[in-house]
């Protein structure tokens, strides 16, 4: 099951082995399924996130530069939770490692116009729809009633072709432009490289 369930947490968490892990995410939906799996979760909302609600989060930060080591973020956890150490930090999507909010929405909107050429301009997602649309999670997710608001009719087939052409697309960004980690992401995944914690993403 899809983001806000715990499932892909509690399945990394139990393939990692972890017994006290802390989650990062950008996104309310993403840190709600953190929540339920019953992991404590950083938020570093993404650019396009940032009005959304992180009340349930341990710590809410701009960036990750802001938190004052794993050590301050393991005695916010024993505070909180547990006596158990810290085993793992598990990072919950490229929104928290990279700002890509508008890479992907103008993927997506290149997508859409190669998909329905007739449409032209009026089948681009604009800009405030789609910062909405990133309240549920999963493009997929996304592209089916966005599409049927605009009068659409669409199938399963039709929104996986889209999507994957975003996907394609915004991958192709990426190897032509690179991108541009988070501050505070590297050095954390150093410190915690230097403590023998476990790390997925």
């Amino acid at each position: 099951r899809m983001k806000p369930e715990p499932d892909c947490y509690l399945y990394a968490k139990k393939v990692l082995g972890l017994s006290n892990p802390i989650a990062f995410e950008d996104t309310q939906i993403s840190m709600e399924a953190a929540v339920r799996a019953g992991i404590p979760c950083v938020a570093a909302p993404s650019e396009w996130a940032t009005k959304q609600d992180f009340s349930k989060a341990l710590l809410r930060v701009k960036e990750l530069s802001e938190v004052e080591g794993l050590d301050s973020l393991t005695q916010m956890v024993s505070a909180t939770k547990t006596t158990k150490p810290v085993d793992g930090l598990l990072f919950g999507s490229i929104g928290l490692l990279a700002h890509s909010s508008e890479v992907q929405w103008r993927a997506f909107n290149q997508a859409l116009r190669e998909k329905y050429p007739q449409r032209g301009a009026e089948i681009e997602w604009d800009r405030e729809t789609y910062v909405e649309s990133l309240k549920a999670c999963g493009g997929r997710k996304r592209l089916c009633p966005f599409l049927e608001s605009k009068g659409v009719a669409v199938s399963d087939e039709d929104i996986e072709e889209v999507y994957q052409r975003k996907t394609a697309i915004f991958l192709e960004h990426i190897r032509k432009n690179g991108v541009t980690i988070r501050p505070g992401v590297l050095e954390m995944l150093r410190e915690a490289k230097a403590k023998g914690l476990k790390i997925a993403s």
